[in-house]
């Protein structure tokens, strides 16, 4: 049977004479309840799970635990003589505080809140019943841990404990003299899902005496626990707990063993338990059975926040951990340092310095509102001298923040048709800001050579005048200086001239010859070279003339592009030599790429081959109206 399993049996080793002898001494009652809860918060009854986790965590609790004939007399025929404590109902109120991650004080009070039992008298000694509510001797103890942490395979702890002495001894709830018990214990747990707890220990008990042919006195204590956590928040499983005594190790009155299956439940701060068992042994203590409820306030532990720089963001989600900085809803800048404390992070805070509002533009987000700037240019209006118009920086405060006018004219570049030139205002995009026509010859006075008196463009604006007074302005006058008939380009008969001065040419009535398929001038003509050659130097109106040499088609196209152009070149050196600036001349042959005839006929291909005098007009300067239309002075001869 199990209670015979599970009770001690005292034997009577008394005749029949001397079990009816009256009693002569009284036993001495002791601490007879083997339940000795763990430390407040733990997961097992009486097994340790060892969470040493945290600083000053406090955990309060009281288990009740009902033991059920833990002090049984039999005869020496087996039978139930007398239950000297038949039912102890326990209340162990209790305390633990870790501290440092390391180091836990603990403390249990136990009360004995009901018992009941009945008295006999074994041996001459009578034991007396448990028969009313009593104080046990509280326990007060510390433990250190040594390796691992809570949740790891393996977390090792060494500690003690002491008993204090205050327990009635006659109500078999105290010893009446101090227990010492330091004890080692280790604990683990796997993959979330298995938790395990073992414990050896020594209890030193000052008291040391017989009863009723058992053994009171230090014991080895032992106990192993193992749960399952079908859920984070529940954990089942059994424990078994015992102990021997030392003077009489591992017999089996003075080895009581238990086991209990129990459950506990952490519901948010608060774990709950309840478990069941039998005694295992005949030892002193063990009861048929106990039963356990117990209820504790253990805060589940949370993990400190790391905060380095203490800004009050976590370092896992500090952006800056080592800077001091405000939290934000960006985890780019969250706990980064705002030294202007305007509430933007000075790592996007394009004015760390000085407060300001946040806004999308990267370059004005955390920056001063701008002073007012009615027309937009970037100078406010408090500086802009001219705070409705566009403009740019200036030194001088009278012109700071107008249009740009680098003329100085007054008029803003942007509708100055003369930037760079000072002039005058008009109503004319084309001449507003340029120079003005004093003259009123249509030519601005920067460009025009006589600006007092009307002229002529092609004279730069001087008067188109007639120098040997016969009839043929000077520009169109081969002999500006000698009179003489328009036919003959205003020069003396006796001169016949075969040079006449176009708006766009010197056209020439002959032609230059050379040596066939060279560049070579033929000396005939010279004449006609030399006239031309006069007639450039003495019209220095005429500032550049473009010497264009041309082919027929016969031949290589390459070819003739670089006779014409030897032939061009050969006519600048010959005018250069006879007194043409170098820089009035330029040169260029064109080959067969500009017929002026037909070169399927011998006159129309003789007629290709040619030499030309364009006179090259000077582009005229921005803000110049263009010239009107006109025809030369003197026809093309025939």
């Amino acid at each position: 049977m199990i209670g015979k399993l599970s009770r001690i049996a005292l034997a009577l080793a008394v005749s029949c004479v001397a079990a009816q002898a009256r009693a002569q001494t009284t036993s001495q009652g002791f601490a007879l309840d083997q339940f000795d809860p763990a430390p407040r918060g733990s997961d097992f009854f009486q097994a340790d799970s060892l969470d040493f986790r945290g600083d000053m965590r406090l955990a309060v609790g009281l288990t009740a635990e009902l033991g059920y004939k833990p002090l049984v007399v039999y005869d020496l025929s087996g039978n139930e003589k007398a239950d000297v404590v038949k039912m102890q109902l326990f209340a162990h109120a209790g305390a633990s505080l870790v501290m440092m991650d390391r180091l836990r004080f603990n403390l249990s009070i136990p009360v004995a809140i009901a018992q009941s039992g009945d008295a006999t008298t074994v041996n001459d000694v009578a034991l007396q019943a448990a028969s009313s509510a009593a104080l046990g001797d509280p326990r007060i103890g510390a433990d250190v841990r040594l390796l691992g942490v809570y949740g790891d395979p393996v977390t090792l702890a060494l500690g003690a404990d002491v008993y204090i002495p205050i327990g009635s001894t006659a109500q078999w709830a105290g010893d009446g003299k101090v227990r010492l018990q330091p004890h080692a214990i280790v604990s683990g747990q796997a993959m979330g899902l298995v938790e395990y707890s073992a414990e050896v220990g020594f209890t030193y008990r000052a008291l040391n005496q017989p009863i009723a042919g058992s053994q009171v006195g230090s014991t080895l204590n032992f106990g192993a626990a193992l749960g399952y956590r079908p859920m984070p928040e529940l954990i089942i499983g059994p424990e078994v707990y015992g102990n021997t005594v030392t003077s009489n190790f591992f017999q089996k009155v003075t080895t009581p063993v238990e086991v209990i299956v129990g459950a506990h439940y952490q519901l948010g701060d608060y774990k709950l338990g309840a478990g069941f068992g039998p005694g295992l042994t005949r030892g002193v203590g063990t009861p048929e059975f106990r039963g356990l409820l117990s209820f504790d306030y253990a805060p589940q532990f949370k993990e400190p926040v790391k905060d380095r720089d203490a800004d009050g963001v976590p370092d896992e989600q500090d952006a800056c951990p080592d800077q001091a900085g405000i939290k934000t809803d960006n985890p780019a800048t969250n706990g980064c340092p705002d030294r202007d404390k305007d509430g933007i992070p000075d790592v996007v805070d394009a004015c760390p310095d000085q407060p300001g509002p946040k806004t999308a533009n990267l370059a004005t987000n955390g920056c001063p509102p701008p002073p007012p700037d009615r027309d937009k240019d970037g100078i406010p209006d408090e500086k802009d001298a001219c705070p409705d118009v566009a403009g740019v920086p200036s030194n001088d405060p009278k012109k700071n923040g107008c249009p740009r006018d680098i003329d100085g004219d007054g008029i803003p570049d942007t509708e100055d048709a003369c930037p760079d030139i000072p002039g005058i205002k008009t109503n004319d995009p084309k001449t507003n800001g340029c120079p003005g026509d004093r003259d009123g010859d249509g030519i601005r006075d920067d460009q025009d050579a006589c600006p007092d008196q009307p002229g002529i463009p092609e004279l730069k604006g001087c008067p188109d005048v007639d120098t040997d007074k016969d009839g043929v302005p000077d520009r169109f006058d081969n002999c500006p200086k000698e009179p003489g008939p328009k036919e003959n380009g205003g020069c003396p008969v006796k001169q016949k001239q075969l040079v006449v001065i176009t708006r766009e040419k010197l056209e020439i009535k002959d032609k230059i010859y050379f040596d066939t398929d060279k560049s070579t001038i033929q000396k005939k003509s010279f004449k006609l070279l030399d006239q031309i050659a006069s007639v450039i130097k003495s019209h220095p109106a005429i500032t550049k003339v473009r010497i264009e040499g041309h082919t027929d088609n016969v031949g290589k196209a390459e070819h003739n592009r670089k006779l014409s152009q030897d032939r061009a070149n050969s006519v600048r050196d010959y005018l250069v030599k006879h007194g043409v600036e170098a820089n009035r001349l330029e040169s260029q042959g064109f080959g067969p790429d500009r017929p002026i005839d037909t070169n399927k006929t011998a006159k129309g291909r003789a007629n290709n081959r040619r030499v030309e005098f364009v006179i090259v007009q000077p582009e005229a300067p921005a803000g110049t109206p263009a010239p009107p239309e006109a025809t030369p002075a003197v026809p093309k001869q025939k």
